[in-house]
C-alpha cells in the first residue's frame, strides 16, 4: 500500500465511533508507504484493534503531524524496518512498539541538525522554547508550521533560528502571524527571512504588524487567507527593496495589496527588484493600492491578473513600470510591450482597457 501527496488526508481508515471495539486484520500486507501527507495524524484515530500479520517495512516521509500510528490496540509481529524522512532507520521492531517508535522518531527529527524542519501545532505552545531550550537550531534554514492553533507566533521562537531563510505556514489559526508589537526586541529576526509562504490561514486578519520590515525578503506567497482586507502596510511595503516575486491568490475579502493610510500622503514606494506580480481570484479586489502614492517598479517584467472582476485600475497615484513586457488579464487577454508603447499607454490604462474588454466579452 502506497499513499502520497494528499494534502488534506487526516487518517487512512476513518474513525467510526460505532466500531470502537472492532478488529481489522491485514493478512497479507508486507509493505506500507505514507509520503507527503502534511495533514496526516495517524493511520486511524479510532479505538479499534489493528493486526498487520505480515507487515515487514513501514515508510513515513514528509508526514510532519504523524507522531503515533494508531489510537487502538496494534499488532505488528513481523515488522523489521521503520523509516522516517530517509534519515532514521531502526533494525527491528517488537510487537506493540510501533507507536512508541514513531513518537521517538518524530522527537528525534525535531532535535536533529536539519536544514529543513517541519513541526505541527501541538508542538507550538507557549512552553515550546523551554521544551527545546538545550537544542541548537542554528543549521535550520527552512521552517514550516502546520495546523498551529495559536493566535500568533511569538517571535522569541523565531529568535532560536539564527540562519532562518524560509518560513512556511499552513492551515493555522493565526489572527496575526507575528506579535512584534509586544516583542520589539525580537522583531529583527523577521528582517532575515528571504521567503515567506502563508497557505490556508483563514482567520488571519493581519499578515504582519505595520512596523514589521522585511529588507531581505525575495519571495512572498499568500493563498487562501480570506480574513485579510489588505496585505501589508505602507511602512512594510517600503522595506521590500529586495522582493522579486509576489503571488497572492484566493483571498476573498482582500481589496488591495498595500493599505491606503490616511496619515500618509504623496509618498513613494520603490520595489527595486520585483519582476513578477501575480494576483488571482479575488472577488473584492479593486487595485494594488487606492492611495495617492507613487509606485516605482524599475524591474517588473510581468503582471498576471485573474478572477478579479472589480479591478479596473492598478493604483490611485503615479506609476512607473519602465521594463514591463507582459500584462495578462484572465489568462485569455494580454498585451505586450510593443502594443502598449504604440498606443502610449501606462499600466493603469492597460488594466482599464483589459477590464472593459473582459466585461464586453462576458455579455
Amino acid at each position: 500500500m502506497e499513499i502520497r501527496e494528499c494534502d488534506m488526508l487526516i487518517e487512512i481508515v476513518e474513525n467510526d465511533q460505532d466500531g470502537a471495539k472492532d478488529e481489522i486484520t491485514f493478512n497479507k500486507l508486507k509493505w506500507l508507504s505514507l509520503e507527503k501527507l502534511p495533514s496526516l495524524t495517524c493511520f486511524c484515530t479510532g479505538k479499534c484493534t489493528f493486526k498487520f500479520q505480515t507487515l515487514e517495512e513501514l515508510i513515513v516521509k514528509d508526514c510532519p503531524n504523524m507522531k503515533t500510528f494508531c489510537e487502538g490496540v496494534l499488532s505488528t509481529p513481523r515488522l523489521q524496518k521503520v523509516w522516517e524522512d530517509k534519515c532514521l532507520n531502526i533494525g527491528s521492531c517488537s510487537e506493540g512498539e510501533l507507536n512508541t517508535i514513531l513518537q521517538q522518531l518524530h522527537r528525534s527529527l525535531v532535535h536533529s541538525n536539519f536544514e529543513i524542519l517541519r513541526i505541527s501545532g501541538k508542538d507550538i505552545t507557549p512552553t515550546w522554547p523551554d521544551q527545546f531550550s538545550s537544542h541548537d537550531f542554528g543549521r535550520v534554514k527552512s521552517l514550516e508550521f502546520i495546523k498551529d492553533e495559536s493566535t500568533n507566533i511569538p517571535t522569541e521562537i523565531l529568535q532560536r533560528f539564527d540562519n532562518l531563510e524560509e518560513l512556511t505556514l499552513k492551515m493555522s489559526s493565526y489572527q496575526e502571524i507575528f506579535s512584534c508589537e509586544k516583542n520589539d526586541r525580537h522583531a529583527g529576526i523577521l528582517s532575515k527571512i528571504q521567503i515567506l509562504q502563508v497557505y490556508r490561514c483563514c482567520k488571519l486578519n493581519t499578515l504582519v504588524p505595520s512596523s514589521a520590515t522585511f529588507k531581505n525578503l525575495t519571495t512572498l506567497e499568500v493563498w487562501h487567507c480570506d480574513g485579510l482586507r489588505n496585505l501589508i502596510s505602507f511602512a512594510t511595503a517600503k522595506s521590500l527593496k529586495h522582493l522579486e516575486i509576489m503571488t497572492i491568490k484566493l483571498c476573498e475579502m482582500m481589496t488591495e495589496i498595500v493599505a491606503n493610510e490616511a496619515d500618509v500622503k504623496n509618498d513613494e514606494i520603490v520595489f527595486s527588484k520585483m519582476r513578477l506580480l501575480s494576483i488571482e481570484d479575488f472577488k473584492s479586489f479593486t487595485c494594488f493600492c487606492s492611495g495617492n502614492y507613487t509606485f516605482k517598479f524599475p524591474s517588473l517584467r510581468r503582471i498576471d491578473v485573474k478572477g478579479c472582476p472589480k479591478m479596473k485600475t492598478f493604483s490611485g497615484g503615479v506609476l512607473s513600470t519602465p521594463c514591463l513586457e507582459e500584462v495578462w488579464y484572465n489568462m485569455e487577454y494580454y498585451v505586450n510591450k510593443k502594443e502598449y508603447e504604440e498606443e502610449n499607454c501606462g499600466l493603469n490604462e492597460i488594466i482599464q482597457q483589459l477590464h472593459k474588454k473582459s466585461e464586453f466579452l462576458e455579455l
